[in-house]
């Protein structure tokens, strides 16, 4: 009887063991199986589109990273977990160390594609804003050339003046935009450089800058010299009045 009754205990013993190795494989699996449901979505093609897709894109990637945090914080649980039942010397342990490998191999997988997406949404981030740079430098271009040109046709010379001097201080603001534009060129050609791939849109894009400046300042040139034919022709007016008196 006490033979049978040892045997009884040790197969409970080996019993509890086993289950305690199957409820650690199972863990693991969770854990696996939410490992390569990141891995699904850092391996996705959508690097954005625009400006504001890129920006919602790493938004969402910083959020992707703290659940690697946490991810990875339950590995650190699960080999702890390991040591445990392994001193245990329980059976099935070497189903523990395969589920160990298999997690430690989907981690190394899951950090490769996080690795692989942060440089291809930084890459996206930086092309898209240097092509939402672009679109606001010839929104404020346009913008410019319409103020320049929507006036009223002065009828005195005081008018005219007026409108000259701030005329004047448009080209104050196109000179003021220099430095910001030659940045735009640099960082045009540090794309370039960076991603050949995308050369010709860059080029575009960079191309569209010039035409506006170009644009803008013959508008600028043009529009001076109206205002100037205005103003002699106000004056040549004031003269002639003054000697009919």
């Amino acid at each position: 009887w006490n033979a049978l009754h040892g045997k009884l205990a040790a197969y409970r013993r080996e019993l509890t063991a086993a289950l305690e190795v199957h409820a650690f494989n199972r863990d693991v699996d969770d854990t696996n199986e939410r490992i390569h449901e990141k891995i699904a979505a850092m391996r996705s093609d959508d690097y954005g589109r625009d400006f504001a897709t890129v920006d919602a894109l790493l938004r969402k990637q910083t959020a992707l990273e703290r659940d690697m945090s946490a991810i990875h914080q339950k590995l650190i649980a699960h080999d702890k977990d390991a040591q445990n039942i392994l001193a245990k010397k329980p059976p099935l342990k070497h189903t523990i160390l395969d589920s160990l490998k298999k997690l430690e191999e989907s981690w190394k997988e899951l950090s490769q594609a996080a690795e692989l997406r942060n440089e291809c949404l930084d890459k996206s981030y930086k092309l898209h804003k240097y092509i939402d740079q672009v679109k606001k430098a010839e929104q404020w271009a346009a913008q410019l050339r319409n103020k320049m040109t929507s006036y009223q046709t002065p009828k005195t010379s005081a008018e005219a003046e007026q409108l000259i001097a701030q005329h004047a201080e448009r080209r104050a603001e196109i000179d003021g935009r220099q430095d910001e534009l030659h940045i735009l060129h640099e960082e045009g050609q540090r794309l370039i450089a960076e991603q050949p791939e995308h050369k010709p849109e860059v080029q575009r894009a960079h191309k569209r800058v010039q035409n506006s400046e170009h644009q803008l300042r013959q508008t600028w040139e043009a529009e001076k010299a109206s205002l100037q034919r205005t103003l002699e022709w106000l004056q040549w007016c004031d003269q002639a009045a003054m000697c009919e008196r």
